[in-house]
């Protein structure tokens, strides 16, 4: 299952969050997009409850990354909070298929891509395959987030629209 709400109201209902969560829990696995599905459509009218913000609100603890509170208060991974950046997707877990054979993307010598990201950080449990290093800033960001379940369900979080990196999508869909 791919959840990428990149251009929808990012909310999903309880019942589909609660399907999500059992579905990868039975060894299901799940690909989420940025901040898709952090919010919770409380079902009155398809009224979004967005006083709740985060991915555990709707899917429990299965997902890697983690909203946090930013400077200001508010949470980081909140529609509008998106930071641009030019930058390279790095290559942390040299052992993880989905950078087999991708050191860093683009290479040096191309033009870096520019990207939304989220200040996000990666959840307990969860492991970085990949990391975004700015090069307009002194920034880094994770890119790549797994967490296994128990019973061999896996969640990968893009902090990036994947559509950048095609051979990692590639990678990442193949492995899973």
């Amino acid at each position: 299952v791919i959840l990428d709400q990149q251009l929808t109201d990012k909310s999903v209902t309880v019942a589909l969050g609660e399907a999500i969560q059992k579905y990868v829990q039975k060894g299901g696995k799940l690909i989420v997009v940025m901040n898709s599905g952090i919010y919770q459509s409380v079902g009155l009218g398809g009224l979004t409850s967005t006083d709740v913000v985060g991915w555990k609100a709707t899917f429990g603890k299965i997902i890697p990354a983690e909203c946090v509170l930013g400077p200001d208060q508010v949470p980081t991974c909140r529609e509008g909070r998106e930071i641009t950046t030019v930058g390279r997707i790095y290559r942390q877990d040299y052992d993880h298929p989905i950078m087999l054979g991708i050191e860093v993307s683009p290479p040096a010598g191309e033009v870096p891509y520019t990207l939304k990201t989220l200040a996000i950080q990666a959840d307990e449990g969860a492991k970085t395959i990949a990391y975004i290093k700015a090069e307009n800033t002194p920034q880094t960001f994770p890119a790549i987030l797994e967490k296994k379940q128990l019973l061999t369900g896996t969640v990968i979080y893009f902090n990036y629209d994947p559509g950048f990196t095609p051979g990692i999508l590639t990678n990442t869909i193949k492995y899973l």
